[in-house]
């Protein structure tokens, strides 16, 4: 009902004089329903996936009861919205996905609408089980390239949008599990996104840097890249995040952590990690050797990935060494100031959507993709135009690609029925053959005068 109510605005908005999309649902219903089937949207399937799915699952929701009772079931293309817990691994995740869809939608196929974190659970799943979802994939502002942004959120946590509260600390956010998917493997793949600039510092050079100041949700203009020595370390390795005094492992947390709650956030971060990093390995294809581990002959249905390149976006860290004249020390003996300082803000700024970079926002080289632009902010973009969305540019590309497995379908059945037909004749033609070879000849008579 969710999706029938989209698609009626969808193509009141677009005046094409349509009311339903895909060749005239109305039509196609009627059709099925004539011949016992259940209509095309059963034949076509549907999955939306989202994460902020209030109004379609709470089910003491007034508006979701209302917008459920507008229409026929006979006219209502099957949907389901996947409600999860994006705290958990993402291996753990696409694992439930694929166990809903079968759930939801047994022995049919599904066509997935899925953003953000949701994308590359998608993804995974329809890696695994290409034969379900055959009609294909829309997703929206997907991190599939590492995003180092996600160390402040690690680090530092962030705030509301009234900017007072900090939302998610660091002692929240690492005993949560999906982060640790989202950063490089190789020194090559974070490139220069994360610098050092500490010798820069030192020698006098002028380095616009806002220590620890958090970038999310803040708008920023494009700016250049920052020079530095580049500050990869092995994201992978919990006691690196120690070293360098990262989060929970922080000065900060001294007073706050015993040493045993410390101890159980690395058992917890090694578990995650390697899960992880093999799932950046064998899904995406991440790693010494780029794809090897991917199986690039792997089919892969129907995928379009739509991502914004009109917000700026930084995608650069900046990292300076802190000296302290502070004496005041933790009950670990150290000085109660971090060692370091981060700048989230003043590194380079790209096209995005304000929270991912364009360039990274689309599925690796080795699978068949198509590309679709847009210019609203990562937090909008599932929204319609007038609020600032692009939802009616999404929505068209799974309104053609729903048309395109249709008539993909229709033009398989046809050559299967034309297969039929010729087995049919042959097989007809080869018993006449047959008849022929066996029948009687004409009787031979031989007179007496012969």
């Amino acid at each position: 009902r969710m999706l029938r109510d989209i698609d009626k605005e969808y193509h009141s908005r677009r005046h094409d004089g349509k009311l339903e999309s895909t060749e005239s649902f109305q039509t196609q219903d009627d059709e099925a329903t004539e011949i016992g089937g259940r209509g095309i949207f059963d034949r076509v399937g549907s999955f939306v996936e989202r994460t902020s799915n209030w109004a379609f699952l709470n089910t003491t929701n007034t508006t979701a009861k209302q917008q459920q009772s507008h229409h026929s079931s006979k006219h209502c293309r099957p949907t389901a919205v996947f409600n999860y817990d994006w705290r958990r691994p993402l291996p753990e995740l696409s694992t439930a996905l694929h166990e809903f869809c079968e759930e939801k939608f047994p022995d049919q196929p599904v066509q997935i609408i899925a953003h953000s974190l949701g994308g590359l659970m998608s993804f995974d799943a329809m890696r695994k089980h290409p034969e379900k979802y055959a009609p294909g994939a829309v997703v929206v502002g997907v991190p599939f390239e590492t995003g180092i942004q996600y160390l402040q959120d690690l680090h530092k946590g962030y705030f509301t949008e009234l900017d007072r509260c900090r939302q998610f600390t660091p002692d929240k956010q690492f005993t949560m599990s999906s982060h640790w998917s989202f950063f490089p493997i190789t020194k090559d793949r974070l490139e220069d996104r994360f610098v050092d600039v500490t010798e820069r510092c030192k020698e006098g050079q002028e380095i616009k840097f806002e220590a620890d100041k958090s970038g999310i949700g803040k708008k920023v203009k494009f700016q250049p890249k920052v020079k530095g020595d580049n500050a990869y370390f092995d994201f992978y390795d919990v006691d690196e995040w120690e070293r360098l005094d990262l989060g929970v492992f922080g000065p900060e947390y001294d007073d706050l952590l015993t040493d045993e709650q410390r101890q159980l956030y690395k058992e917890h971060m090694s578990i995650q990690m390697i899960a992880a990093k093999r799932w950046r390995q064998t899904v995406l294809g991440e790693g010494e050797d780029n794809g090897k581990d991917c199986n690039a002959e792997t089919f892969l249905p129907p995928f379009v990935a739509c991502a914004t390149d009109a917000v700026p976006t930084v995608n650069q860290i900046l990292r300076r060494r802190k000296l302290s004249s502070q004496n005041t020390v933790t009950r670990k003996g150290r000085s109660s100031v971090n060692q370091w300082e981060y700048d989230y803000v003043s590194g380079r700024s790209v096209p995005g959507d304000g929270r991912i970079d364009f360039d990274k926002a689309f599925p690796p080289g080795f699978v068949s993709h198509k590309k679709v632009a847009l210019d609203s902010a990562h937090a909008k973009q599932m929204c319609w135009e007038e609020s600032g969305g692009n939802w009616g540019k999404i929505y068209e590309e799974v309104v053609e690609q729903a048309e395109n497995y249709l008539t993909s379908e229709r033009e398989k059945k046809s050559a299967g029925e034309t297969k039929i037909s010729t087995l049919i004749r042959s097989s007809l033609e080869t018993e006449e053959t047959s008849k022929d070879r066996c029948r009687p000849s004409e009787p031979f008579f031989i007179s007496k005068e012969e």
